[in-house]
């Protein structure tokens, strides 16, 4: 199971019994835009979380942070359709939610937050523009890092892909300052001849030659076709 769909059943709503028909039909209808979503059934389950959204404004407000996560979940459901527009459009009125809920003293869920920056990076990326995807990805890393050990296989992902962003745009600098810390996490995590660790030394050396740093460069370079 992917880590999006476990994310999707693992927040599932929680109903009591002594809960009300109406958080109950959310529920269900939560499960079952879930269950569509994993099978990938993206238009069931866009109309589904489409129907929670609604229920759940009439429970508990159209500001409430619970309609923020099923604006994200539909957005996620549309942009797995190629329906990146309308993805972009939910995620941004998402992150806007989000955002108005924490200055209101408001509570948002790390895991709520950090699924809906993940996305949004991928929409802004998608769509070629790689400036602001960044800024998206950077806070999915933070986020992710209030959740997970920097061991983590979602954290150590996430590194790699925002420091491509970063080489990309010739952000050597930037690249680097999140790369190099990362060699002894994977050094005990991994293990030295790791293929992880090959694609580590790799991208620093790349971005070493960007900073035209050749002879520190070609040593990582060496040091992973090594291990590659």
């Amino acid at each position: 199971m992917s880590f999006v769909s476990s994310l999707l059943i693992a927040l599932c709503l929680s109903v009591a019994d002594g809960a009300t028909v109406e958080r109950k039909d959310v529920a269900a209808k939560h499960r079952l835009a879930a269950a569509a979503y994993k099978q990938k059934d993206y238009p069931k389950a866009q109309k589904l979380f489409r129907e929670c959204i609604r229920l759940e404004i009439k429970l508990t407000g159209a500001d409430h942070p619970n309609v923020s996560l099923f604006l994200t979940y539909e957005a996620m459901a549309f942009f797995k359709d190629g329906k990146v527009a309308e993805a972009k459009r939910l995620l941004e009125q998402s992150r806007d939610m989000q955002q108005k809920a924490l200055e209101s003293g408001q509570g948002i869920p790390s895991q709520v937050r950090s699924l809906m920056w993940r996305y949004l990076a991928l929409v802004h990326q998608e769509q070629g523009n790689i400036p602001r995807t960044i800024p998206c990805m950077e806070k999915h890393l933070e986020t992710e890092l209030k959740l997970r050990r920097p061991a983590d296989p979602v954290v150590r992902s996430t590194v790699f892909r925002l420091a491509d962003y970063y080489r990309d745009e010739r952000l050597h600098t930037r690249a680097l300052k999140l790369l190099l810390p990362y060699e002894p996490v994977l050094l005990k995590a991994a293990g030295p001849e790791s293929r992880e660790m090959g694609l580590l030394l790799a991208r620093v050396g790349d971005n070493m030659a960007g900073q035209a740093d050749y002879e520190k460069a070609e040593k990582y370079i060496l040091r992973s076709q090594a291990i590659l």
